[in-house]
Formats: C-alpha cells, sequence, structure tokens
C-alpha cells in the first residue's frame, strides 16, 4: 500500500472494489448491474484489465454507501450515506426500481 507524504495509505481501488463486494455477499454479475456491465466487463475492472469510468465509481459509492474516498482508499472512513443495504438495491435494481 502506498503511504501519502500527509500520512493516507492509498490502497488501490481494486482490492476496495472485491473487499466490498465479497462484504456483502455480492457476485461480479450482481455487482456489474449496477454498473452496467457484463459480469466479464466488471471481472475486467476488479482484476485490472479494464479501469473504472467515473460515471461508474459515483454509481458504486452511491451503491454502497460509501464516500469516493473510501472507495479510492483514501481514507479507512466509509462515510456511509443511507441506510438501504446493497441487497435491496440489487433487488431494486433487478424489478426496474433504481436510477440509472
Amino acid at each position: 500500500m502506498k503511504k501519502h507524504p500527509l500520512g493516507v495509505n492509498f490502497l488501490n481501488y481494486r482490492i476496495r472494489m472485491r473487499h466490498l463486494r465479497e462484504d456483502n455477499d455480492l457476485t461480479q454479475k450482481e455487482v456489474g448491474l449496477v454498473i452496467q456491465k457484463s459480469q466479464q466487463g466488471y471481472s475486467h475492472i476488479e482484476d485490472g484489465r479494464a479501469e473504472l469510468k467515473i460515471d461508474d465509481l459515483i454509481k458504486l459509492c452511491d451503491f454502497y454507501n460509501v464516500s469516493a474516498d473510501y472507495f479510492i482508499g483514501r481514507t479507512v472512513n466509509p462515510d456511509t450515506q443511507n441506510n438501504i443495504s446493497p441487497q435491496m438495491k440489487i433487488a431494486r435494481i433487478l424489478a426496474g426500481d433504481w436510477p440509472e
């Protein structure tokens, strides 16, 4: 992990992506729905074969209720914004009731 001159530990965002997904017991296919990617497309981002677009970063931060700073590893504080679980959001996405 890289150390910032001001003392912030920079965690590779791909590691945080995987941890957030696994901590919420979600598959790559399920999280791919959030950013409108196939399982393979999502996998390519998570394993470093593709880059995460800013629009997708925002969607994932909203989905997991974390700040962008947390997602990219600039802080260890997730700074959650609401209390809808990722599992409930998957159900809403599948029902066509989740904002794009």
